[in-house]
């Protein structure tokens, strides 16, 4: 998992730089800014929409105690487990 975020976040970062490198050689430094603050607010309105929100649905009441003792099946003696029998 963490090898897939460190590679879409460098796939990312260098697909921004193809997009927004030939803004710079214009002169266009302010206006290149102000749409990536507009491209970043509506970023921000499609992660609310996208969000998973299971925090409206947690139940905080203990789960049930079922048997917490389980039949055995065969009864160990005192001597089992050891490897110099």
């Amino acid at each position: 998992m963490n090898a897939t975020i460190i590679m879409t976040a460098q796939g990312a970062m260098a697909l921004g730089g193809i997009v927004w490198d030939p803004q710079f050689p214009c002169g266009c430094v302010k206006w290149t800014l102000l749409v990536a603050c507009i491209l970043q607010l509506g970023t921000l309105l499609l992660q609310l929409w996208l969000s998973i929100d299971f925090t409206s649905k947690l139940d905080f009441e203990p789960a049930p105690v079922a048997g917490s003792c389980q039949r055995l099946i065969h009864i160990p003696a005192p001597h089992d487990g050891r490897w110099w029998s």
